[in-house]
């Protein structure tokens, strides 16, 4: 069945980064949109190892978008020797801030440009075992501009 017009195949290109703690781009693979974060997140970290040259021994801390959130991941996560993993909780609900738990927090400061004002962010956290299973960290974390805004989000770490 033909409607007269010609199909154009879609391609969505994935670029998956590896940074360093400061920010400096180490590690860069592209791919398409066959295999999700899951399977990409599983298959490039023994690629970056051999390519970085890092030791079997070397511990990889990983933060990635909510899209590797999988019960399966976890998991592996939390058994693995060679890697932690640090994503956004899934549907998080806000409100479960408790200022007297807070664990820490930290401030980044800028100034524009443009506009020589200065902007920023406070950061604060809550550290604790997540409720839903004891082996995995739950970070709470609110942040705060410096025009008044706020918000929170769910963090989780593995193991």
């Amino acid at each position: 069945m033909s409607t007269g017009t010609a199909w154009t195949p879609l391609l969505v290109l994935h670029s998956d980064f590896f940074q360093t703690a400061a920010g400096d781009p180490v590690y860069l693979e592209c791919a398409d949109n066959y295999y999700d974060m899951r399977e990409r997140f599983a298959a490039w970290r023994p690629r970056l190892r051999r390519d970085l040259g890092l030791p079997a021994e070397a511990v990889l801390t990983c933060g990635l978008d909510w899209g590797i959130f999988s019960q399966e991941v976890f998991v592996r996560a939390v058994a693995a020797p060679d890697y932690h993993l640090i994503t956004w909780e899934k549907n998080y609900r806000s409100g479960q801030w408790d200022p007297p738990k807070r664990a820490g927090q930290s401030v980044l400061e800028w100034t524009r440009k443009d506009a020589q004002e200065n902007c920023g962010y406070c950061f604060e956290y809550l550290d604790e075992d997540w409720a839903k299973n004891p082996q995995r960290r739950q970070l709470i974390v609110r942040a705060n501009n410096s025009r008044g805004r706020s918000v929170e989000v769910g963090v989780r770490h593995l193991p």
